[in-house]
């Protein structure tokens, strides 16, 4: 019976994040017509490749520390996690005059872009650090009332704001209070306070992580290169318009992952971080969600025809060809909401320098295949087709990794049943 109850808790609460995703994404698609028609995709693309920077940049800004919020007791887990929003903080800002000089010298960015990268970053690694206070603590609805403001937030804004900037400038100030929106929600609701005296135990604390925020991190930066090096390298190989094109299918075919694989990759790591020395429990966790992320993929394959047709008529005449781009990313999509929530296994286990190996294979194989896309002369779309199929052979290899370390770390032992 107690065993009945955690299951059906599970799924209420993989409900609950699910429930945030879907109401941010309603929005998202009930006013993106507007935005693909006032915006021009080469100034989306501009926006996107920005966007790509930041979020590799938000993960060197926590170190990589943020996800052991979870692991570590409760009764020092608010004093670490304050002094780590403090620490982003103060790197971001030595970080941006650094950015600011050494930019004034060789002009590699528009001073522009070097004002909104740190500060878009900045609020990247913040939200993530209080997105885990709250999983910690399984307030999974502020996680989802959260969501739902920042998408209603950047929306409403990235068209308000067009009226009186109707550029890439636009976009991104819409971005960067939409997540300040967050932070402020965010903070307010886990009533966070900050005490210096606590930098002591945050020192004591990051010395039972090192893995965190050595393989931790290196494996965090190698993640959202691979995440958003298709978009940024198509800004440099084929343009800003193209660029745009890709993050939009990108954006859009993630929604499942988003929907759903995020929603239970939360949840997931909440539960099984309590549980994670029981093999048996752990083993049904693991298997459980498989099962179901299994099945939940193979609808992917009927929802991308029927989606890769209404959607360019949805958009607009100038993203026409997002419909090729949709299908080209089917089997990516599938390895991600399979995988995702699964590969938290690693960190669970403080396995992170598997996961490093990992997401190394992953960014060197986005390389080959946009040079190797480059020297055979293909399209955009053949290049997309490739990066799909061998994102989607390394998620199998994730999950089979992920599945082993479950198997040898945890011991044949209840606890907690």
């Amino acid at each position: 019976m107690f065993l009945d109850k955690i299951k059906s808790d599970y799924w209420r609460s993989v409900l609950t994040v699910a429930s945030g995703t879907l109401g941010s994404q309603i929005i998202f698609f009930i006013l993106l017509p507007v935005i693909t028609r006032i915006y021009q995709p080469e100034e989306y693309g501009k926006y996107t490749a920005i966007v790509g920077y930041a979020i590799v940049l938000s993960t060197v800004l926590s170190a990589g520390i943020e996800r052991a919020i979870p692991l570590i007791n409760t009764t020092s887990r608010r004093a670490f996690s304050a002094t780590l929003f403090l620490y982003s903080i103060g790197f971001t800002l030595l970080l941006a005059i650094f950015l600011l000089v050494i930019n004034s010298f060789f002009l590699f960015l528009e001073q522009f872009d070097i004002v909104f990268i740190p500060l878009i970053g900045l609020l990247f690694a913040l939200i993530n650090i209080l997105t885990f206070i709250g999983i910690s603590e399984e307030q999974f609805k502020l996680d989802a009332k959260v969501k739902v403001s920042q998408a209603l937030f950047i929306s409403i804004g990235q068209i308000l704001i067009y009226f009186i900037v109707n550029n890439k400038v636009a976009l991104l100030v819409a971005d960067l209070f939409s997540k300040l929106a967050a932070v402020l929600m965010f903070k307010k609701n886990l009533n966070l306070k900050f005490n210096i005296l606590a930098s002591k135990l945050f020192i004591t604390e990051i010395k039972n992580f090192k893995s965190f925020y050595t393989f931790g991190l290196a494996s965090s930066v190698l993640v959202a290169l691979s995440m958003n090096l298709p978009y940024i390298l198509m800004a440099e190989v084929y343009g800003f318009d193209v660029a745009a094109l890709v993050f939009l299918a990108l954006k859009l075919t993630a929604l499942p992952t988003s929907l759903i694989g995020t929603a239970i990759g939360k949840v997931y790591f909440a539960k099984a971080s309590k549980i994670k020395d029981d093999k048996v429990a752990m083993r049904n966790l693991f298997f459980s969600n498989l099962k179901k992320l299994s099945l939940l993929s193979i609808l992917i394959i009927p929802a991308f025809f029927i989606a890769s047709y209404l959607i360019p008529y949805f958009l607009g005449n100038q993203w026409q060809d997002i419909s090729q781009i949709i299908i080209a990313l089917i089997l990516l999509s599938m390895g991600q909401i399979i995988v995702n929530p699964l590969s938290l296994t690693a960190t669970i286990y403080k396995k992170q320098h598997i996961d490093l190996f990992i997401n190394l294979v992953r960014v060197l194989t986005v390389f080959l295949v946009f040079f190797g896309g480059i020297y055979f002369d293909f399209t955009y779309i053949e290049v997309l087709q490739v990066y799909s199929i061998s994102m989607f052979c390394i998620y199998m290899i994730n999950l089979f990794v992920s599945y082993n370390i479950l198997k040898y770390k945890a011991v044949d032992r209840v606890v907690g049943f």
